[in-house]
C-alpha cells in the first residue's frame, strides 16, 4: 500500500501483466491476464478497491495512447537476490548473456530483471524460486563454471528490492525510463 498514491485510469492487458510480474498489483494474477488474452476475453476489465467502491479504479484495456501518459505504473519486487557479473570481455563474447540466464534456466530458477553496464551485467532472481531447494552459492558457482570465470567475478546479494517502472510508451523512450528511475533512487 503506498500512501496518497493514484489511480491509473487505464494500462494494457501487457502492462498489467507486467507489473503483475513485479509486485504493483498483489489482486491480479499475472498467469490469469495472460490466459484471458490468449482466449481473447479481455476487452475492459475494471478493478477497484473494495474498500474504496466510490472510486472509478482502473481499466485494463487492449490499447490505449502512450504519448499522453508513456508511464503506466510502478512495480516493487522484494525478496529478491541479485547476481552481479564483472567481466570486461563480455562485450566481445557472443551469446554471453544467453550462456548466464541458461544456467537458470537449467536450476529452474526464475529470472526476473537484468541491468547491463560496462562489462558488467546484474541478473535478479525471485528469493522464492530457489530457497529451499538451492543456495545462491549454487547458482554463482554455476555461473562461474559456465562463463569461466572466478568466484570473485560475482558478487552476490540478498534479500533486496528491484524497483521498475512499467508503461508500453517507455519502449520508444529508453531515457526517459532512466530518468524516472534515476529520480526514484535519488529520492531514497
Amino acid at each position: 500500500y503506498v500512501h496518497g498514491a493514484k489511480v491509473i485510469p487505464y494500462v494494457t492487458v501487457s502492462e498489467m501483466i507486467e507489473l503483475s510480474a513485479r509486485g504493483g498489483f498483489g489482486v491480479v494474477q499475472d498467469r490469469s491476464l495472460k490466459a484471458a488474452r490468449e482466449e481473447g476475453y479481455i476487452s475492459k476489465i475494471a478493478i477497484r478497491s473494495a474498500e474504496h467502491l466510490d472510486v472509478r479504479g482502473t481499466l485494463i484495456v487492449g490499447t490505449r495512447n502512450h504519448l499522453q501518459q508513456p508511464l503506466a505504473g510502478i512495480g516493487v519486487r522484494e525478496d529478491v537476490t541479485y547476481f552481479t557479473i564483472s567481466d570486461p570481455t563480455m562485450a566481445n563474447a557472443s551469446g554471453y548473456l544467453h550462456d548466464a540466464l541458461g544456467v537458470f534456466k537449467e536450476m529452474g530458477v526464475n529470472f526476473l530483471h537484468d541491468r547491463a553496464g560496462e562489462g558488467q551485467i546484474t541478473l535478479y532472481v525471485a528469493n522464492d524460486s530457489y530457497v529451499g531447494r538451492l543456495l545462491p552459492h549454487d547458482l554463482a558457482q554455476g555461473l562461474a563454471k559456465r562463463l569461466k570465470l572466478n568466484g570473485n567475478a560475482i558478487d552476490v546479494g540478498y534479500h533486496e528490492s528491484i524497483i521498475q517502472v512499467v508503461g508500453e510508451g517507455l519502449q520508444n523512450n529508453p531515457r526517459l525510463q532512466h530518468q524516472i528511475q534515476g529520480h526514484l533512487l535519488d529520492s531514497g
